[in-house]
């Protein structure tokens, strides 16, 4: 009888520490969590996207103004299928900083704290209850900026970053920009050769020149 008692009393000592162990936050407590960590990650992505578009900008500005006509006509059609794939978005970068800043302004004016988002990241003091606040104020504007940055990622994919990493980017990419991702693809496939030739071109010019520049003092 007591080895009975021992051993129901072990099994009702396991399973309540295996309540225990698996409790969880509750389904809407997990949802303000996971809508804070997404807001983080387009944050962090964001900043990273634009200053690889600023660097994609700048490699192009300099293939505009390249001696070699062919580089100056493939570096102009590039930008122009970059203004044309994204229609009106590349503004809509400006306009999110600055509804960015708007919501900001308006939740310091109704919560009374100071967020520093403008950074691109959200503070880890900030209260479950403020973190929900400033998500759902902040949500319907995700899917803009998810379009954005899947685009500054392009720019990043174009500025020589393996083949292989855009691709698998292109299968999970939103259709609207599939084939800006072919374009860019095959634009700067196209580029990187383009410059490759240059480049080889150029040595063995410099190479036939220095050559013939031997032989005429030979003869002389």
């Amino acid at each position: 009888m007591s080895q009975d008692k021992e051993v129901v009393d072990s099994v009702t000592t396991r399973k309540t520490r295996r309540k225990k162990v698996t409790s969880v936050p509750s389904s809407e407590y997990q949802m303000h969590l996971d809508t804070t960590i997404a807001i983080d990650a387009y944050h962090q992505r964001f900043f990273v996207a634009s200053q690889a578009a600023y660097l994609l900008e700048q490699r192009l500005e300099r293939c505009l103004m390249h001696r070699d006509k062919i580089m100056r006509d493939r570096a102009a059609a590039i930008m122009k299928s970059l203004n044309q794939a994204v229609d009106s978005n590349f503004s809509d970068i400006e306009n999110y900083k600055q509804t960015l800043a708007q919501v900001i302004a308006e939740v310091e004016a109704e919560r009374g704290t100071k967020y520093e988002l403008l950074s691109y990241s959200t503070p880890r003091d900030m209260t479950i209850e403020n973190r929900t606040y400033l998500a759902t104020r902040m949500c319907s504007g995700l899917e803009t900026l998810d379009l954005i940055i899947k685009y500054l990622d392009v720019c990043r994919h174009y500025s020589l970053v393996p083949l292989a990493e855009i691709l698998e980017t292109q299968i999970t990419a939103d259709k609207r920009i599939r084939g800006i991702f072919s374009t860019i693809i095959r634009h700067g496939e196209t580029m990187k050769r383009l410059e490759i030739d240059h480049s080889i071109n150029a040595k063995n010019a410099k190479n036939e020149l220095n050559n013939n520049d031997s032989t005429g003092a030979e003869d002389k």
